[in-house]
Parts: C-alpha cells; sequence; structure tokens
C-alpha cells in the first residue's frame, strides 16, 4: 500500500515537473517569436530612432529687423512598428498657444526622407524630402509652400543638425517666388533629462512588477 502510494505522488510530482516546464518552454517560443517578429530596422530608420525623446525648445523667429525669442517642447517617439518618426511640439508663439505634429520617414523606392507637418497655425498640410549627411550629421528637407502673404508658391528649406546625442538646432529657410532665400527661424534643441530619467525609472518599475508577478506564477 505504501508502495502504491508512493508511487501515485512520484507520478504526481513528475506530472507537476513536466507542467511547469512545459509552461515555462511556451513562454520562451512566444518570446522568440515576437523577436523573429519584430522588423530589423533599416540603417536610415536607425538614424531616426537616435533621434526619438523629450526637448526644451528655444527658439529666434526672424519676424522683423530684431528677431523674436520663444520657447516650446519637442517631443519624438517611433511608431506603426519603428517605421516612422512622430513629432509633437508645443510651444507659444507670440503670446498665442501653438502645437504641431510631423511624420517622418523613409521612401525605400525613391531612397529618400519624407517628411508631413501639421500644425495650429495653417490649416495646409506641409509636405518634403529629404536627405542625410553622415559627414555633417545633418537632414535637410526641400519642398513646396504656399507663401500667407502673396498665396503664391516659394520654395521651402529645413535643416536639422545632430550637434551631439543631447543637442540639436534646426534652421528654417523660405524663398518667395522672384525673391532670395531668407532664414525665418532658428531652434536649438536640448534633451530633457529629467523626463528621460522619469521614463527609464518608470520602464524599470513596470519590469519589477512583472516579474514579481511571474515570480507568484
Amino acid at each position: 500500500m505504501r508502495r502504491y502510494i508512493a508511487s501515485l505522488l512520484a507520478l504526481g510530482f513528475l506530472a507537476a515537473t513536466f507542467t511547469v516546464n512545459s509552461v515555462a518552454a511556451d513562454k520562451d517560443k512566444d518570446k522568440d517569436k515576437k523577436k523573429k517578429e519584430a522588423p530589423e530596422l533599416s540603417p536610415e530608420l536607425k538614424l531616426l530612432k537616435e533621434l526619438t525623446g523629450n526637448f526644451d525648445a528655444k527658439i529666434k523667429f526672424y519676424k522683423d529687423k530684431e528677431p523674436v525669442d520663444m520657447t516650446g517642447t519637442m517631443s519624438r517617439k517611433m511608431v506603426l512598428e519603428s517605421t516612422y518618426l512622430q513629432e509633437n511640439f508645443k510651444g507659444k508663439f507670440f503670446d498665442k498657444n501653438f502645437a504641431g505634429m510631423g511624420m517622418i520617414g523613409y521612401d525605400v523606392a525613391k531612397k529618400q526622407y519624407t517628411m508631413t507637418w501639421y500644425d495650429s497655425m495653417s490649416p495646409t498640410m506641409a509636405t518634403m524630402t529629404g536627405t542625410y549627411d553622415a559627414d555633417k550629421k545633418t537632414y535637410t528637407f526641400v519642398g513646396d509652400e504656399i507663401d500667407p502673404k502673396t498665396s503664391k508658391k516659394m520654395k521651402a528649406k529645413d535643416v536639422l543638425k545632430v550637434v551631439s546625442s543631447e543637442q540639436e538646432t534646426f534652421e528654417m529657410y523660405r524663398t518667395p517666388e522672384g525673391g532670395s532665400e531668407t532664414k525665418v527661424m532658428d531652434i536649438t534643441y536640448t534633451r530633457t533629462k529629467k523626463a528621460e530619467k522619469k521614463t527609464e525609472d518608470k520602464k524599470k518599475d513596470e519590469k519589477k512588477d512583472e516579474k514579481k508577478t511571474d515570480d507568484k506564477k
């Protein structure tokens, strides 16, 4: 009788061990599957990913002879399976609230960057195409816009230079029909360390909570 009970206990232990191992194996398979399903980023998209984060913006707007100083914030993140960089800008232009959103991607067929921009000051969507100079760490986007003063087309050029992992500079140039190229705006972006640290701490806390949940299971 004792042998019979001992055999049953041994079988039960083996069954439980097999179940635990099977669950663990299934979890590992799911993790491997997710890794395989995640698309590998192209070199161009990896460059865009380096621009992600939160930044303080110091702006100089060249309206008249003297530039007007303004401030704002820029937040960037990769979206749609990391195939696009989404930009969200908030600030004040001439004491009025201003918000803008951009999407930047890389067109493999045309071998160039593409950008769209929308903001609260204009009902017209801006579209531009761009290139990246690796030696200068500079993105240059060009396109056409409508001059709000004359309702005619004008040439547009935006230049984003990566000074370091912590700082970037942005220059906006416009050329009206029959006129010369003029700098419209300067922006200095400085990475917001406090916001970045809070995000990192939050991710660490979430991982700790997930580990505790797994341990309880």
